[in-house]
């Protein structure tokens, strides 16, 4: 992504839903839809890489290089993501 719109900037991942946690955007599964997933063979342990069965909500933030968070973005839907050009140009403005 970086080489692609030219710019330089870290990434982070949230393994074990860390992060995730402590924000509150992760959606406990009850054991009832734990059932249903294993039944459809999508194993959200391994999936997430956490064995709690609570995925994380979709969110993205860019902080500045004073850690203030310039971008918050969470949303349940999981189709939903943060629109790349607003994130790009904010980036870019933050990222001197």
């Amino acid at each position: 992504m970086t080489e692609h719109y030219g710019i330089e900037f870290g990434l982070l991942s949230d393994t074990n839903n860390t992060v995730a946690r402590d924000f509150g955007s992760v959606l406990h599964q009850q054991e009832e839809i734990q059932s249903v997933y294993d039944d459809l063979g999508l194993n959200l342990p391994t999936r997430y890489d956490d064995e709690s069965f609570d995925p994380p909500l979709p969110a993205s933030y860019a902080l500045d290089t004073g850690s203030v968070v310039q971008i918050a973005f969470v949303d349940p839907g999981y189709t939903t993501r943060l629109d790349q050009t607003e994130t790009i140009r904010t980036i870019r403005t933050i990222h001197v």
